[in-house]
């Protein structure tokens, strides 16, 4: 779990939760605001792809 910078780790729960659910990133938090930035990819990544998986095929 990546944690705000000064270490604000409850903070980000929430977050990181609506980016696994496949919001965006823009939409949820500021990626500058957290001491790895890369986690905050990696998270919203596992939420588009787990957003597109339960899309409905057509």
């Amino acid at each position: 779990m990546p944690g705000g910078v000064g270490g604000a780790l409850r903070k980000l729960e929430v977050p990181v939760k609506r980016l696994i659910q496949g919001a965006r990133t823009e939409q949820v938090l500021n990626p500058a605001a957290v001491d790895n930035p890369d986690l905050i990819a990696y998270f919203a990544r596992l939420g588009a792809e787990r957003k597109r998986r339960s899309a409905p095929h057509t």
